[in-house]
């Protein structure tokens, strides 16, 4: 059916981003996935895969917009919560990162590493505002 073929061509788009990435031929990795997601707008891993590809490229809020574009449309997507949270934490943003982190953690309570990163998060986001709160007295 077309449906099927529809499927197939995200599928090959989505292989050739995901090839062209681990090449490190970058902007043909973004073309690619950017393909995939004009045959599928709603594709939460295409929008993921893109996103580590533009934090890979250090265009972090185009990176954060395709995460959350990711956990949209599928709000269980595990490695989308995690991958937005450590991005948003290397690009300082550490309260909102706290709470992807912990989002993540939520969907894997049995995950001790993502428990611990989450509540390492956390008491990074406390100390910085406790910073804030300090520097504005």
């Amino acid at each position: 059916s077309s449906r099927v073929l529809w499927t197939l061509a995200v599928t090959r788009l989505q292989e050739l981003g995901h090839l062209y990435a681990v090449t490190n031929r970058l902007e043909d990795s973004l073309f690619n996935y950017g393909r995939a997601l004009l045959l599928d707008e709603t594709d939460a891993l295409t929008y993921n895969n893109m996103a580590n590809v533009l934090y890979m490229l250090r265009r972090f809020e185009d990176s954060w917009a395709n995460y959350e574009m990711a956990v949209k449309y599928r709000p269980d997507y595990l490695d989308a919560w995690k991958n937005y949270a450590i991005t948003l934490y290397s690009g300082g943003e550490v309260v909102e990162a706290a709470e992807k982190m912990a989002k993540a953690a939520s969907l894997a309570p049995e995950d001790e590493t993502l428990r611990n990163y989450a509540r390492s998060f956390r008491e990074e986001a406390d100390r910085k505002s406790q910073q804030q709160q300090q520097d504005e007295i």
